[in-house]
């Protein structure tokens, strides 16, 4: 069964991170002799905060995405879905979906191989059913390769992919 974890949370994080460290070593190494950082203290405060900023809309998605699926469970079988959530067992499959569309940034629904943002791992699935007249909204965070499941699974009832800059579940 398929949940949102940390280390899930973690693994989208964690590039941003690592290059916002990189970067503030080798500033520190180019610069670390001309520059009195224990002196100079809002020169640390302005690299702090230049790290910080890329981070924000990042985090904002992560908890956005995490925030609507916390509570969903998804076990994937040859031929259907099974969701968990909230004591609610959903079956996903050819006869009971009406539809399905993926929405994310440009460059994932192109499936460009370069990553222009980190943002580019986040997108979801909103999924029509029949007989609820339901909608159901699945994370990146829930399952990393969800829209090539929903694609080898459900081809036929795919609506148009939506292009957004910024993939907030609303």
């Amino acid at each position: 069964m398929e949940k949102i974890t940390s280390f899930k949370i973690l693994k989208i994080c964690l590039p941003l991170l690592i290059t916002n460290l990189v970067i503030l070593f080798v500033f520190y190494y180019f610069f670390g002799d001309s520059i009195n950082f224990t002196e100079d203290f809002t020169f640390i405060i302005v690299l702090i905060i230049l790290m910080i900023i890329p981070l924000v809309p990042q985090l904002f998605l992560v908890l956005n995405h995490f925030r609507k699926n916390r509570n969903v469970g998804l076990t994937i079988y040859q031929d259907y879905l099974l969701l968990k959530s909230n004591g609610e067992q959903i079956i996903i499959s050819e006869n009971t979906i009406n539809s399905w569309e993926l929405v994310g940034t440009s460059s994932k629904l192109k499936n460009s191989s370069i990553k222009f943002s980190l943002l580019d791992d986040l997108f979801y699935l909103k999924i029509g059913l029949k007989e609820s007249n339901k909608e159901i909204i699945l994370s990146s965070l829930l399952y990393s390769k969800i829209d090539n499941v929903f694609q080898q699974l459900f081809p036929n009832p795919r609506k148009e992919d939506r292009v957004k800059f910024f993939p907030i579940i609303k």
